[in-house]
């Protein structure tokens, strides 16, 4: 039987931490997103900062998506990730796919 890489599995509930509620899901091929909504318009560029930090690359700015919006990918530990962090109003939030399989960069 053929498994869709888009067959997930949620982990127990959203986490509400001080820097905003995580969720997590991951798929039977061991594949994981991770969407966090954060607290304050602020963690925007914080979030730049310390993906560019992590990455130890420059984050691409993604255009239609939310008023801004930036795309930057890496490795998270063996893991190929790419992350989005888009912000509208004063809501940020971040969506990571870790264990991509080749490049992270999908063009539309």
């Amino acid at each position: 039987m053929e498994t869709s890489p888009f067959s997930l599995r949620r982990s127990a509930g959203a986490t509400p931490l001080r820097r905003g509620v995580i969720s997590r899901w991951t798929g039977e091929d061991g594949k994981v997103v991770i969407a966090r909504v954060f607290p304050s318009a602020a963690n925007y560029e914080v979030a730049r900062q310390a993906f560019q930090a992590q990455y130890g690359g420059t984050p691409e700015e993604v255009d239609n998506v939310g008023e801004k919006a930036f795309y930057i990918s890496g490795a998270t530990g063996p893991l190929q990730t790419g992350t989005l962090v888009a912000q509208n109003g004063s809501t940020p939030v971040s969506v990571q796919v870790m264990g991509a399989s080749g490049g992270c960069r999908t063009r539309y």
